[in-house]
């Protein structure tokens, strides 16, 4: 299953809070404004309709916590292994502005993954691809726009 990143870093929260994450992240007049308060329901809606969160209210105020599922997820998130063999992940995408919501959400994957941004559409990791890159390669239908690549880095003196 695949999430965005605002999503995940819900459920990472969640997790690190444990209950009543729901009271500092949706009280009527929370300071909380990372991002739009209607992005905050529609992720918590979103996440509650995939099973990842379960919702409680307790008076005016709703109490979120992870779901089997959800722990699940959060467990399954790969570990990063550095390349001992000198060379680098270079991921090189030329996705269309017809796709450029799965373009975006590459984007962020890869940075959500320690991929460092070279230029607008090409990123370096000194880590082994993980494994799940292609699946979401795949998932989001743009393995014809994207080259995974492992090079050598070389300074020039």
């Amino acid at each position: 299953m695949n999430i965005n990143q605002f999503s995940y870093e819900i459920l990472e929260t969640i997790k690190d809070a444990g209950r009543g994450i729901g009271e500092f992240l949706i009280t009527p007049y929370g300071t909380l404004s990372l991002h739009p308060r209607s992005s905050y329901y529609s992720a918590f809606k979103r996440l509650e309709k995939q099973k990842l969160i379960s919702k409680e209210r307790k008076g005016r105020v709703n109490c979120y916590s992870l779901t089997r599922k959800g722990r699940i997820l959060l467990s399954k998130k790969q570990k990063r292994v550095k390349r001992s063999d000198g060379y680098s992940t270079i991921v090189i995408f030329d996705i269309p502005e017809e796709k450029r919501r799965q373009r975006t959400i590459f984007r962020r994957y890869l940075k959500r993954n320690g991929y460092s941004l070279l230029q607008k559409s090409v990123f370096i990791s000194p880590d082994h691809p993980l494994a799940e890159i292609k699946d979401i390669i795949h998932e989001l239908k743009i393995s014809g726009y994207v080259t995974l690549l492992s090079s050598k880095v070389e300074n020039i003196p």
